[in-house]
């Protein structure tokens, strides 16, 4: 599982949190979200709404905090 994130924003902690907190493994990929990495067409083919998080897990894709926690659990 990859999770796309920048552990500056509230939404990225929560899923980065989440994740350490019920053991679930993950890389995370860091997203610069000062720099407007999420703006770029690398991420937008993740995440067509261009915010952060994204969870990758194989062909799968999520990319809403919540969503992804609940993948997880």
């Amino acid at each position: 599982m990859n999770i796309h994130a920048d552990p500056i924003t509230v939404n990225c902690r929560k899923v980065l949190a989440g994740l350490r907190l019920i053991g679930t493994p993950f890389d995370l990929v860091h997203v610069d979200y000062f720099k407007g990495e999420q703006k770029g067409p690398a991420y937008t083919a993740i995440n067509p709404n261009a915010s952060v998080p994204a969870m990758v897990d194989g062909d799968f894709v999520l990319w809403e905090s919540n969503a992804i926690l609940q993948y997880a659990a």
